[in-house]
């Protein structure tokens, strides 16, 4: 197998070069990675297919199959290193000069599944995927969400689109949404809403402080919020919600609901 690295447009530096050019492929906060796929290897390995990753704009062309070994019975991080080629760890920290390409779940004698899906939060972009159901019963009083909320610098501005699938209890339920900043941070928002898929569950109610959602009573009914909220100090920003009528049920946002937030401005 081999590496080349491309750090530039017209250079080639080959594997054997590379830690004589004093460069280091380190991981930006805008950081994209695509053209690879994540797959589970023989007994307790994860490969990397061969061909072209691109990773901050960086293309690294592997020759041949990449494989790195797991630990047994663990969720394993599977990250790329500045020469190309892979490690795995169990700690899920990113160690500044690698780059995570996915998880890989393994037992006592194989990789049962692999992932390219992990929550992203950096002072640039946020991914963050609702990892379980969270409900809220017989209440009005917003509530933190459990995932959704992320740290912000002062005097940023950010875009946020929450797509949210929610179970409601009744008619009347309702859900309440809006964003708030906390440990230090003060937010400035204007909310907005593309709709929901239901006939006659739409956000009926909308403005700078919060909107609500008027969804008819079933399961996974599914909605657009976006945000634009500017920030007065540093600190973290979360998704509020509530019930805006209560009722004595659930009203529950549902596992792999997604929030994506990009900071536009500061």
């Amino acid at each position: 197998m081999s590496t080349t690295i491309f750090p530039e447009s017209g250079d080639q530096i080959t594997e054997s070069a590379w830690a004589t050019q004093n460069q280091s492929l380190t991981v930006a906060e805008r950081y994209r990675v695509n053209g690879y796929t994540l797959s589970a290897g023989t007994g307790l390995n994860a490969d990397v297919a061969a061909g072209t990753c691109v990773v901050n704009g960086y293309h690294i062309v592997s020759g041949g199959t990449q494989a790195v070994a797991v630990t047994a019975s663990n969720t394993n991080y599977i990250w790329l290193n500045e020469d190309g080629t892979l490690s795995a760890n169990t700690t899920g920290a990113n160690p500044g000069s690698e780059l995570l390409l996915g998880t890989a779940i393994a037992d006592g004698s194989s990789v049962t599944s692999v992932s390219h899906d992990y929550d992203i939060a950096n002072s640039q972009y946020v991914y963050i995927r609702k990892a379980a159901d969270e409900s809220v019963n017989n209440s009005t009083t917003y509530q933190d969400d459990d995932d959704f909320a992320f740290a912000v610098a002062d005097g940023s501005q950010w875009e946020i689109d929450a797509f949210l699938s929610a179970d409601h209890p009744d008619n009347s339920s309702d859900l309440k949404i809006k964003f708030t900043g906390s440990g230090g941070a003060t937010v400035t928002q204007r909310l907005f809403f593309f709709g929901s898929a239901s006939s006659t569950g739409f956000f009926t109610d909308f403005s700078t402080t919060e909107v609500v959602w008027d969804a008819e009573s079933g399961a996974d009914r599914v909605g657009h919020v976006k945000a634009m909220i500017t920030v007065s100090g540093a600190g973290t920003v979360t998704m509020q919600w509530a019930q805006d009528t209560a009722f004595a049920g659930n009203t529950t946002i549902n596992q792999d609901s997604v929030l994506v937030a990009r900071r536009v401005i500061g």
